[in-house]
């Protein structure tokens, strides 16, 4: 995937610039010793999210087949 890496100060001075090529391709802003953060365009964030098809459960419910696999040490 293609994306665009730039430093938050630079993103700071041209925000507006940056936010419409978001529109494009994701802009990945860094900051020295920091996580960065990726600026995407809302259209694809939910379709990224739509591909998750993760489900979380509580030990208590875990259907039946899935707790004896655990229970089994697999």
């Amino acid at each position: 995937m293609q994306f665009k890496n730039i430093s938050a100060d630079r993103f700071r001075s041209r925000l507006s610039d940056y936010l419409n090529e978001a529109e494009g391709i994701p802009v990945v802003v860094t900051r020295p010793n920091r996580s960065p953060w990726v600026i995407l365009y809302l259209e694809e964030y939910e379709r990224l999210k739509a591909c998750d098809t993760r489900v979380a459960f509580y030990a208590s419910e875990l259907p039946e087949e899935d707790a004896a696999a655990f229970a089994g040490g697999y």
